[in-house]
């Protein structure tokens, strides 16, 4: 991480906290729950901030849209 952006991480965290107010994308907000009984809230959105910030950069070296399939699915692997 010490490598990374900090403003680009700081916007991800944020992302993260809007994605789970809205549960966008859907079913995100579950995800986040299940995370947070297990590793408590704070935790549980760095584990998302970092599966988000993966999923961009992949999206960025490979120039396509972000794939918030795949992100759902990095996500059910840590709950």
């Amino acid at each position: 991480q010490s490598t990374q952006n900090p403003y680009m991480v700081m916007g991800a965290h944020l992302e993260v906290v809007e994605q789970v107010a809205q549960d966008r994308p859907e079913g995100i907000r579950l995800f986040y729950q299940s995370l947070a009984l297990k590793a408590g809230d704070i935790q549980a959105q760095i584990m998302m901030r970092d599966i988000l910030l993966t999923v961009l950069a992949q999206s960025y070296q490979s120039g396509d849209v972000p794939d918030y399939s795949e992100y759902l699915q990095m996500l059910k692997k840590c709950c």
